[in-house]
């Protein structure tokens, strides 16, 4: 998706400004719209956001971004049904895999939103059925990965498992070269370590974690550094040692919204309310392009509510 001035996000008003600007000097280019908009999902000013949206797509109706933009608005908002009948627009506009990919994934996004489990699934397998039809093999194992992380933050957790090694078969049965199938095959341990902490087996989940530190040494990417520190807060947090939790989800990635309401859960923990109620807003209020918000947006919602009031748990 296109993006103007995309560091400025945290400074409301610069980029305000900065977008403001490129839609004087280029009014007839959906971009510049389409950026403002994005900024103003942020600020959580929807109305105005999809005003700006639909400025783009006016200049160019096959703007596709800015169609995700609004359905995403108003997923930020709680509209699902208005949310998907945008992504229905998407799909009237669609000119190739990508795209009609795209009208799946957020379709996707927006029943995990609503709770049901079973529609996202079925969303995400006719997204991978266009990339089988392409013989798109990793995309294919990209989208399993998906599945399964719906289905683990469902509690649906043997099946969760099931779809992380069906990715990797998908990738070792594949073409693709061998640097491809060994990150999926890292990235197999570290879903693996997640599903022992969420089953509360802590043995497996330390034994996996410990081997996911071990193969990610060699290449040190940044987002594999990330997951290895988000799995050691997971651990600390299950065992309730909130202060390394809190330490261990401070180097995880930062823009995951997930990671937000695990960092308010560690704050709680340690008897920070005010961090705790602060984060949790964070996470309810991310307000960006986010699958992962999907997965946090209620949830944030309700442990703000009961950790800025301290009492709320004592009343009957």
């Amino acid at each position: 998706m296109p993006r103007v001035c995309s560091a400025l996000l945290e400074k409301f008003d610069d980029a305000a400004k900065a977008f403001q600007k490129c839609i004087e000097l280029i009014p007839n280019d959906p971009n510049p719209y389409d950026s403002y908009a994005e900024l103003l999902m942020k600020r959580g000013r929807f109305d105005e956001s999809i005003k700006a949206y639909e400025k783009a797509v006016s200049i160019d109706s096959n703007f596709v971004a800015s169609y995700v933009g609004i359905g995403n608005d108003y997923l930020a908002m709680g509209k699902t049904d208005q949310a998907r009948e945008t992504f229905s627009t998407l799909a009237a506009h669609a000119r190739n895999t990508g795209e009609r990919r795209l009208v799946h994934f957020w379709n996707a996004a927006s029943f995990v939103h609503d709770g049901a489990t079973d529609k996202a699934i079925d969303e995400l397998k006719a997204g991978s059925a266009l990339a089988e039809a392409e013989h798109d093999a990793g995309t294919m194992s990209g989208d399993l990965v998906q599945m399964g992380d719906v289905l683990r933050e469902a509690n649906r957790l043997d099946e969760a498992l099931a779809k992380y090694s069906e990715a990797v078969k998908v990738m070792e049965n594949s073409q693709l070269p061998e640097p491809l199938k060994a990150a999926a095959r890292r990235n197999q341990v570290f879903e693996e370590a997640r599903v022992a902490v969420a089953k509360n087996d802590l043995a497996t989940a330390k034994s996996k974690a410990t081997e996911y530190e071990q193969q990610i040494q060699v290449r040190r990417a940044p987002f594999e550094l990330r997951q290895q520190h988000e799995l050691a807060g997971l651990i600390a947090l299950a065992e309730k040692r909130y202060g390394a939790a809190t330490t261990e989800f401070e180097h995880a990635n930062q823009r995951d919204p997930p990671v937000l309401l695990l960092m308010a859960r560690a704050a709680q923990g340690s008897g920070n309310t005010e961090a705790a109620a602060a984060l949790a807003s964070k996470a309810a209020h991310f307000n960006e392009l986010s699958f992962n918000f999907a997965y946090v947006r209620s949830k944030a919602s309700r442990f703000g509510a009961t950790s800025s009031d301290p009492g709320a748990g004592k009343r009957k």
